[in-house]
């Protein structure tokens, strides 16, 4: 559980905590403290059982633009993530966020924090995953790429966009192709087709 998902999910509706964290920082403040402080125990369980990686997730952006701005993503997000992100690498572990929403704002933040690994990187989300690669790919796996529109395409524009998404995800690697919410509800010769189109491309390898 992130942070901030642990907010708005179990703690206050979405609107009080975006509201307080404008307008009352110590309100805001207090439940980050206590989410954070909850999701870095429960790491510390999973990780002295010796597992190889942490999944938190926090969607910070809706389709268009971040829930709030990158000031606020400093202040209230960052600390647990960073704090998160070490506790991983001192334990020999990595850490896997999940962020919906167009992050890209953000991503030099999140780079920074020490993230290995980010999903979903959409396109339905305004993410263009050739900018994700040439500005961050060097630095932190990217997993995703792959619209859930599928389910509307047809066999034809499915093997395009996926060719399409590998072309751009293979080059100088760290890329893990996923749909950017699992794959979406379709007929099961559509889905096995997709899933047998995606392993013919990642046959191919990386570049």
């Amino acid at each position: 559980m992130g942070a901030w998902y642990g907010i708005y999910y179990y703690l206050s509706s979405f609107e009080n905590i975006l509201m307080w964290m404008a307008v009352e920082p110590e309100a805001a403040h207090a439940l980050f403290d206590m989410t954070g402080k909850f999701s870095i125990e429960a790491a510390k369980m999973l990780l002295s059982c010796g597992v190889d990686c942490i999944g938190a997730a926090s969607d910070l952006g809706s389709a268009y633009t971040l829930l709030f701005s990158r000031e606020m993503f400093r202040e209230y997000v960052f600390p647990w993530m960073k704090e998160l992100a070490d506790l991983c690498h001192q334990n020999g572990a990595y850490f896997h966020l999940h962020s919906h929403g167009h992050i890209e704002d953000i991503m030099d933040d999140i780079v920074e924090s020490g993230v290995d690994i980010i999903n979903p990187i959409g396109p339905s989300e305004h993410n263009d995953l050739g900018v994700f690669k040439q500005r961050w790919g060097d630095r932190i796996t990217l997993h995703g790429g792959i619209s859930t529109t599928i389910a509307n395409m047809s066999e034809e524009q499915i093997s395009e966009h996926v060719a399409e998404v590998m072309s751009i995800g293979r080059k100088g690697g760290r890329f893990i192709p996923r749909t950017e919410s699992g794959i979406p509800p379709m007929h099961f010769e559509k889905a096995k087709f997709y899933i047998d189109i995606l392993k013919k491309e990642r046959m191919k390898g990386y570049e």
